[in-house]
């Protein structure tokens, strides 16, 4: 009931109590109370069942306050009533989208593969599981464990699994923010985590480099050489150009971009870094950019060398670089069964790379700079003349 003020009158309990009114005696009687309504009618009189004026004034305040705050109760449920569709519809679009504007409006990095795969996960699985229809409200921890354990028993990866609870917690994040629900629920987590990758043998490595008979072309086998001698990461190959290519060291600044089709000028740790070259991985480097179709036509620093054959605009294609491997590991005898055992993919020449580089006896905090495992941007000047000279070496060690 929406009153907007109330009027009391005392009335005799009894009809004692009304002679008593009548002839002009002192009697009690109960204060009656009507409420009015915002049409400006009254309601029937009803009673305080209060004989004291003070004590019915106080019923009516606190009854006058229960009905405004169911009022607004009702209000904040009304807010609160989003469908899970309707509130993430264009929530991770790129540039504009909700997510992507919130990261960076505070400073964070966020990148359009990023938003496209939190995209995916929320059409996907969030909303395929639990509904478009369901109201924010009604994501509870059940429902969060719901997702993980339908997820599960579709056979997803527990990594996978998790990018889909990100998904979710990003989601929930933004209506707490927005006033939508209270609180975050608790959400559960597959375990397990990532599997780890493994890492390739020196004699594995020598026998799948030193065999060109066991790859499709050479660019693929130059690609994975590159990536065993210096530890670049795929994206990093494919976003090299031939500006960045120099007599003794590589700058790695930038990034190929699958989904989005563009070169990115950032790398996964968000730093650009450089990368001392052997004499080996410079030759491999000047093979490819003089094979380049795309040599005379391009300025260098449109000029991928990894190179796509017809398309100067884009470089090779980096799921056939991984499918090149795959078949040369198949032709010197580790087999496909054996290969997923041991979680040998293409970022496998990072640990390759990585542990070369240890055993030479290279600091940590070097290799670590090298291979861009930590944020500090690697220079020139970084390097000790020693560190430098090992670096050369050991790439050329094997």
């Amino acid at each position: 009931m929406k009153n907007l003020r109330y009027s009391l009158t005392r009335q005799p309990r009894n009809k004692n109590e009304l002679k008593k009114k009548k002839s002009g005696q002192k009697w009690i009687g109960t204060w009656y109370v009507r409420w009015k309504l915002p049409d400006g009618k009254w309601t029937p009189l009803r009673s305080t069942n209060c004989g004291n004026k003070a004590d019915a004034i106080a019923w009516c305040d606190a009854q006058l306050k229960e009905s405004q705050d169911e009022q607004e109760v009702k209000k904040v449920k009304k807010k609160n009533d989003v469908p899970l569709g309707k509130y993430t519809a264009g929530f991770f679009d790129w540039p504009d989208g909700r997510y992507v504007t919130d990261r960076q409006a505070g400073g964070h990095r966020v990148s359009y593969r990023s938003a496209q795969s939190h995209r995916v996960d929320c059409k996907n699985h969030v909303l395929r599981i639990l509904g478009e229809k369901t109201l924010l409200t009604e994501i509870t921890r059940r429902e969060t464990r719901r997702l993980r354990d339908r997820l599960f028993q579709e056979g997803k990866a527990p990594a996978t699994i998790n990018h889909v609870i990100n998904t979710l917690s990003v989601i929930l994040q933004a209506a707490e923010e927005d006033e939508i629900i209270q609180a975050i629920p608790r959400v559960y987590r597959a375990g397990g985590g990532s599997k780890k990758r493994g890492a390739l043998t020196r004699e594995e490595a020598q026998s799948l480099l030193g065999s060109p008979e066991a790859w499709r072309n050479d660019l693929e086998r130059i690609a994975s050489e590159v990536a065993a001698r210096t530890g670049l990461r795929r994206s990093e190959l494919l976003g090299l150009t031939a500006n960045r290519c120099h007599r003794d060291h590589i700058d790695v600044s930038h990034v190929w971009e699958p989904v989005s089709w563009k070169l990115k000028d950032a790398t996964k740790s968000g730093e650009s870094r450089i990368v001392p070259i052997s004499r080996r991985v410079r030759t491999l480097i000047i093979q490819l950019l003089r094979r380049s179709p795309h040599r005379w036509i391009l300025p260098a620093d449109q000029q991928y060398v990894f190179y796509h054959e017809t398309n100067p605009r884009a470089p090779y294609d980096g799921r056939e670089i991984t499918r090149g491997l795959y078949h040369a590991m198949e032709y010197i005898g580790i087999s496909e069964e054996e290969r997923q055992a041991a979680s040998l993919t293409f970022h496998s020449w990072r640990h390759f790379a990585n542990s070369q580089m240890i055993e030479a006896g290279i600091p940590e905090a070097t290799v670590r700079a090298m291979i861009g495992h930590q944020s500090q941007a690697m220079t020139m000047n970084y390097y000790h003349a020693q560190d430098l000279a090992r670096i050369v070496a050991a790439q050329d060690d094997w």
